[in-house]
């Protein structure tokens, strides 16, 4: 079953706001390029500090509401290896 959604239809449309500077949604966010991947294994420096921090990222949802968190606050170098970036997403066909 699908949640309602950020466009107050039943289904997958919407868009998910996230202004947290502090957030990598935000961040990745700001680059200049639809789609992207980044080594995380790969950083070197002040970059591999920032991803070995604690911040907060979209959780992913199925269903909304004032008690459930929309992020959770993870470090990326120390979960992932590999980060693949899409900013623009379409959901597949629903079938009901």
């Amino acid at each position: 079953m699908w949640p309602i959604n950020s466009d107050g239809e039943f289904g997958p449309y919407g868009t998910l706001k996230l202004d947290d500077p502090n957030s990598y949604n935000y961040i990745f966010g700001q680059v200049k390029k639809d789609q992207f991947f980044i080594d995380l294994r790969k950083a070197n420096g002040v970059t591999k500090t920032w991803l070995h921090e604690q911040h907060p990222i979209f959780a992913g949802i199925t269903t909304e509401g004032p008690d459930i968190p929309k992020t959770v606050d993870i470090s990326l170098g120390k979960a992932f290896d590999i980060l693949v970036q899409i900013q623009k997403v379409s959901p597949s066909q629903v079938h009901q």
